[in-house]
């Protein structure tokens, strides 16, 4: 029986030795192919997308402070240590209808920014937080920003003292 036995196995294993050998041949030749693939841009999938960069042109409708408007000079009269301590009072200040984690909102703001900067899409390159679009449909819908509407509730007496 054992040496039976013995000399079936012998049997399989010849067997299964050219099956094993083509496989390999398979694998070297799918490897060979992967590596002269190129990668795949959004200009390959989608050729005839619309140019959308008339929509990011910096137009003067599209500044709500107007032409005369100097960014630099309204920016040195800011108080930026007042704006610091402002900051810092609304992050470590719990409110009672949303009580920060461990006694401060930070990791619940760093949230809001990581969501809001997830919205930028490379293949036309409209969303990110720079417009904080986050705050209309759809997205202040997504359930991935559920309560985020909190955190900027938080920092809305903020952006009124400042701007």
């Amino acid at each position: 029986m054992r040496k039976t036995s013995v000399s079936l196995f012998a049997i399989i294993a010849a067997t299964m030795v050219p099956a094993a050998l083509v496989m390999l041949a398979s694998t070297a030749q799918a490897e060979e192919v992967r590596a002269e693939e190129k990668v795949m841009s959004n200009q390959d999938w989608w050729p005839n997308r619309l140019d959308l960069s008339a929509l990011r042109q910096d137009d003067a409708g599209a500044n709500p402070y107007g032409a005369n408007f100097d960014y630099a000079a309204e920016f040195a009269t800011l108080d930026l240590d007042a704006v610091k301590k402002d900051i810092e009072s609304v992050l470590t200040t719990s409110q009672p209808w949303w009580p920060a984690d461990y006694g401060n909102y930070g990791p619940f703001f760093i949230r809001m920014a990581w969501h809001g900067a997830g919205t930028y899409r490379v293949g036309d390159g409209r969303g990110g937080a720079g417009g904080g679009e986050q705050r209309f449909e759809p997205l202040n819908s997504w359930p991935d920003n559920v309560s985020l509407d909190k955190a900027r509730r938080l920092i809305w007496p903020i952006k009124q003292k400042y701007g």
